[in-house]
């Protein structure tokens, strides 16, 4: 009923929408926010709970559409921050008997809701900013239409949906440019479009497409070895069809074969690599990688003697099997870690990317926070129980909707047809899958997490190491460990600690010695400058060295000290980067000094840019060799600034 839950963080910081409630008590502007919010609220909750994701379009965008309406209603009734969670106690006590989801999820669903409206936030009041000065200007021209271009710049850079900044129009009584969003939305859209033709320009219409029209497709062996034989169904080089093929060492080209034991780069993993042998006389060919083209098969070759080929000639196929055993291992741990995840994080926890190469695994997934330290040891815990109980891998073939209702994960950007490949660690875990894993779990080795990172908005990526590449990278860690422990002469235990005193020590030199040569510097203050008088104001400009820009306010307070009308100049050369700072007393402002002008215009001498107050301004550049030239400058402004 209430705007705020009693005893909730608003109702304490925000007194003005205490005891808002729906009803004929409260104003129509403020009964319809309320509305909305409880109503807004409801949705995004059992959307959250049900595995809807914020997205920019399909039903993520729909939700994050009722999200920030809510947000942006919640600011009319005088809420600063967020507050949606507030709402999650009342909801679950009123829905979650039937719909227990709610309680299940509450933890993901609060953090995606908090997470999206400190997002909106962060832009909700400059959006609001230029929509109210854009909408004043046009009703100071005598408009009533706000341009279709604005509306877009709110929704492309702001955040703003369209829907959102109707609804702001209508309360100010002005209209939208529709057809002038459509425009704008259709350059965006044709930019995106001529991206993707460029990516796409070189396989449409190619000799690929001619291929796969006339060809059956490749029959892939893989699954039961490393070895197969087939025949060359077509050679291709230099990008063009050949019927036969006179190849030097070294030619590279490209073979497709009827029957291939290579698994083609598909679902994030990698191609293999190995060798074909081909012709009766076994011309050995090095496989650099397997790519899939529609149904067929590509293998990238390079001939490793003098070759010649004919279409049609039998051709012998041996995968390098340690490399795929790597690729195996990475690929069987990526579903662990899938499964891994979704337990320790939430049911929200989904599939958006990856790669599996025979030297580590990729896994992108969403997820609004950064892992704790402690999730990945829970997560690593979990993977490496599952690989140590050693648990025989399950492949089975069954319907598609069968699959689903097994409970099996589809992986992220893979196409499925009606009958899909179901890979399993029974007990544990079930996707949909069409690569090439481990016999059983324990082949796996070992796993271990060596990043986590945010890479996008609400999505975030976890890589891993798994058998001997971990254990390789453990022994380094280990090692490293062994030799500083030697050095700050501790041990393990100890280590973290030396290095904390050692880094405060360096930290307290560090200081002593700045303050002591600012000391030095202050008390030769009256040498580092040179003074220049100018329209009745003392020019006071210093040059320094390796000092930071907060040390020479101190320097610029004291030449402030000496003397006035004054402005003082000072520039600071370090690590290829010129600092400058420029400060003016109350009576050379009084005379016309505007230290932020000054700086402006010599920081964009320098190449680079800055700042600040009239008093007091900062800035500055990488172009070194313009410094005099950037301090002449501030001269010359100087002198048109007392003169006016």
């Amino acid at each position: 009923e209430g705007a705020a839950e009693p005893g909730g963080k608003n109702d304490m910081k925000n007194d003005a929408q205490n005891g808002i409630k729906n009803g004929a008590q409260n104003s129509a502007k403020n009964d319809m926010a309320v509305r909305v919010i409880v109503d807004h609220v409801r949705s995004v909750a059992l959307m959250l709970a049900d595995g809807v994701l914020p997205a920019n379009d399909g039903p993520g965008y729909v939700l994050r559409r009722l999200l920030r309406r809510a947000a942006r209603y919640g600011r009319l009734l005088g809420f600063e921050g967020g507050f949606l969670c507030e709402y999650m106690p009342l909801l679950i006590k009123i829905l979650g008997e039937p719909y227990p989801e709610l309680l299940e999820h509450r933890a993901a669903v609060e953090q995606i809701i908090g997470v999206e409206e400190s997002r909106f936030e962060k832009t909700l009041i400059q959006g609001i900013d230029l929509f109210d000065s854009e909408a004043a200007r046009v009703r100071a021209a005598g408009g009533t239409i706000l341009p279709g271009d604005v509306a877009f710049a709110l929704y492309d850079t702001y955040g703003f949906p369209l829907e959102l900044t109707l609804e702001m129009a209508k309360e100010q009584g002005i209209s939208v440019d529709r057809e002038g969003f459509g425009k704008a939305m259709e350059i965006q859209r044709e930019r995106a479009r001529s991206r993707s033709k460029q990516k796409k320009s070189a396989l449409e219409g190619s000799v690929y497409t001619e291929l796969e029209a006339e060809l059956p497709a490749a029959v892939f062996t893989g699954y039961a070895g490393p070895e197969g034989s087939g025949r060359i169904a077509a050679i291709l080089s230099n990008g063009a069809r050949a019927d036969s093929l006179e190849a030097k060492e070294g030619t590279e080209f490209e073979l497709m074969l009827d029957v291939t034991p290579f698994y083609a780069e598909r679902g994030g993993e990698v191609g293999d690599t190995g060798r074909i042998f081909a012709g009766p006389a076994g011309a050995e060919l090095e496989v650099l990688d397997t790519v899939p083209h529609g149904s067929l098969i590509a293998h990238k070759v390079r001939a490793k003697t003098e070759t010649s080929l004919t279409v049609g000639l039998e051709a012998r196929g041996e995968v390098d099997d340690a490399r795929r055993g790597a690729i195996r291992r990475n690929h069987s741990a990526t579903h662990l870690l899938h499964e891994a995840l979704g337990r320790v994080l939430g049911g929200h926890v989904r599939q958006a990317g990856s790669l599996v190469t025979d030297r580590a695994l990729r896994f992108d997934y969403t997820h609004h926070e950064p892992l704790s330290h402690e999730q990945i040891l829970e997560i690593e815990d979990i993977v490496n129980g599952q690989i140590l109980a050693n648990i025989p891998l399950e492949t089975t073939e069954c319907g598609r909707e069968e699959a689903r209702a097994r409970g099996a994960k589809a992986l992220f950007d893979e196409k499925y047809g009606d009958v899909v490949r179901v890979v399993s660690v029974p007990g544990f875990s079930a996707e949909l899958c069409g690569g090439l894993h481990v016999r059983a779990t324990g082949d796996i080795g070992l796993f271990k997490i060596v990043r986590e990172e945010g890479i996008g908005s609400g999505t975030r990526r976890v890589t891993a190491l798994t058998g001997m590449n971990a254990l390789a990278m453990l022994q380094r860690a280990s090692l490293l460990v062994n030799r500083l422990a030697g050095i700050f002469a501790t041990d393990e235990a100890g280590l973290l600690g030396k290095a904390e005193d050692l880094l405060a020590e360096t930290r307290r030199l560090q200081r002593q010695v700045q303050e002591t040569r600012l000391k030095e510097l202050g008390r030769d203050a009256e040498n580092a400058f040179e003074r220049k008088e100018i329209g009745g104001v003392v020019l006071q400009t210093g040059k320094f060295s390796q000092i930071p820009p907060e040390a020479l306010r101190g320097i610029g307070d004291k030449a402030k000290a000496g003397c006035s009308p004054t402005v003082v100049v000072m520039s600071s050369v370090a690590d290829g980067d010129c600092r400058l700072t420029v400060m003016a007393d109350d009576a050379a402002l009084k005379k016309g000094a505007d230290a932020g002008a000054l700086l402006k215009e010599a920081a964009a001498l320098l190449g680079g840019r800055g700042g600040g107050r009239p008093g007091m301004a900062q800035g500055g550049g990488k172009d070194i060799a313009r410094l005099d030239e950037a301090l002449a400058k501030i001269e010359a402004i100087l002198a048109a600034q007392v003169k006016n």
